[in-house]
């Protein structure tokens, strides 16, 4: 990670409700936004010069200060609860909802607290049914299964065009593909106290989760 990529995970979440405060003031109110990355700035900044909008007329879009909004391009992030006020001020075919949801589904894949993991998850859904009901956009939408969303022990799947388990949704009848599924969930826990203990039991989860998707549809 950059120096500037780790200087850009502390956001101050609760500027927007200090009024008369600056940033400066604000260090104890300090938060770690997981959903920052240098794609944020570039993307936001280009969706900015495609409509033409300074970033005073953006602040006002966003409810936000113009200081507030200096700081979100000077780290590199947009706090959480403000990322579907960005995105519908730009629309569905923007950058910026690229660039989010392309961020959220890799932060998914990483060692994040709990609650920083829920919140991200919304974020994914809402920018879902955001994208599933707005016309016009040029983004491949398609519906991203939660159990697609994330990878155990690397990114080496997530990083594919296609992961293997649809390629072979693809190639398998629903019930030979329910079958690699629980194939998958056996090996695992079967294997887990002889080879990689409780990330085993969380590969066997991740292929129940999917497992679960595919009977609920």
């Amino acid at each position: 990670m950059t120096e500037e990529e780790m200087n850009g995970r502390i956001i101050y979440d609760s500027l927007d409700n200090s009024v008369g405060s600056n940033v400066c003031e604000a260090p104890e109110r300090a938060k770690r936004n997981p959903m920052t990355d240098p794609s944020i700035r570039k993307a936001v900044k280009t969706d900015l010069a495609t409509l033409g909008m300074t970033q005073t007329e953006f602040a006002d879009r966003v409810n936000s200060k113009i200081q507030t909004i200096n700081w979100w391009f000077e780290k590199s992030a947009v706090p959480m609860h403000k990322i579907m006020d960005v995105v519908k001020v730009f629309g569905a075919s923007s950058y910026s909802v690229k660039a989010f949801y392309t961020l959220a589904l890799k932060r998914l894949n990483e060692d994040l607290p709990s609650r920083s993991y829920n919140r991200i998850t919304d974020i994914c859904e809402e920018l879902e049914e955001f994208l599933n009901v707005s016309e016009g956009t040029s983004f491949d939408h398609t519906y991203t299964q939660k159990a697609d969303r994330k990878q155990i022990g690397g990114d080496h799947y997530m990083n594919m065009g296609l992961q293997p388990w649809k390629a072979m949704k693809s190639w398998m009848s629903e019930e030979e593909f329910k079958g690699f599924l629980r194939g998958n969930i056996i090996k695992y826990v079967a294997r887990c106290w002889d080879k990689n203990g409780v990330e085993d039991l969380k590969k066997a989860s991740h292929y129940l989760e999917k497992l679960i998707e595919e009977s609920e549809k």
